[in-house]
C-alpha cells in the first residue's frame, strides 16, 4: 500500500512501504515529517525491506486538521539521513469528537446570504458581517452578487474536499 493522501484525526491508519536500498535489517528506519498547522513526526517499524506504519486512534486524536507538506526519509543506525520523497497529506477533523458548528466560514456566510435574500433570516444571520458590511443593511443586488461569489467559493471547497466533481467548463465558438 502507498501512503494515504488524507487521514482523519482519531482514526487508526496503517500502511507499508518497501525500500530495498534502505532495509530495516540493514539498520535503516523510515520516518515521515508532516508540517502544516502543527508538526507531526511518524516513525516506522521495520522487518527486512518493509517498513510498517501503524497509527492508533490515540496517536491521531490530537492532530490538527489541515493540509500538511509531508517528507518521507530514512535514517541509518549511524545517523545518516536520506530523503526519499515528499508530497501533501490532508488531515481531516475528527467529526465524532467535534462540537459546535462545523460548517466552514464560506458555508456559514453563504447560508446567511441566502436566508437574507429569502427574507427569512434569523437575528444572528441578519447581524452577520461580510467584507466589513452588515448583511442587514445590504441592498438586494449586492446580496445576490455576494451569494453568487460565495456559492462559487463553496463549490470550490467541495471539489477540493472530494465531495463534488469539478463542473465541466463550457467553451463558446464563434464562426464567421
Amino acid at each position: 500500500m502507498t501512503e494515504p493522501t488524507q487521514i482523519r484525526a482519531g482514526d487508526i491508519v496503517s500502511w507499508e512501504r518497501e525500500e530495498l536500498d534502505y532495509a530495516a535489517d540493514n539498520g535503516w528506519t523510515l520516518h515521515y515529517a508532516l508540517r502544516g498547522p502543527s508538526e507531526i513526526d511518524i516513525e516506522s517499524v521495520g522487518a527486512g525491506a518493509w517498513h510498517t506504519i501503524d497509527l492508533t486512534s490515540e496517536n491521531t486524536a490530537a492532530w490538527v486538521a489541515g493540509d500538511y507538506k509531508a517528507v518521507v526519509y530514512v535514517v541509518s543506525d549511524a545517523g545518516e539521513r536520506v530523503t526519499l520523497g515528499s508530497g501533501m497529506i490532508r488531515v481531516l477533523p475528527d467529526l465524532v469528537a467535534a462540537v459546535g458548528d462545523q460548517r466552514s466560514h464560506v458555508k456559514r456566510t453563504l447560508d446567511a446570504l441566502r436566508a437574507m435574500i429569502e427574507r427569512r433570516a434569523s437575528k444572528i444571520q441578519e447581524e452577520y458581517e461580510v467584507e466589513g458590511h452588515r448583511v442587514k443593511y445590504m441592498p438586494l443586488d449586492i446580496l445576490i452578487k455576494l451569494r453568487d461569489r460565495y456559492a462559487r467559493m463553496y463549490e470550490n471547497e467541495q471539489v477540493a474536499a472530494g465531495v463534488k466533481p469539478r463542473s465541466p467548463r463550457s467553451v463558446k465558438f464563434n464562426f464567421r
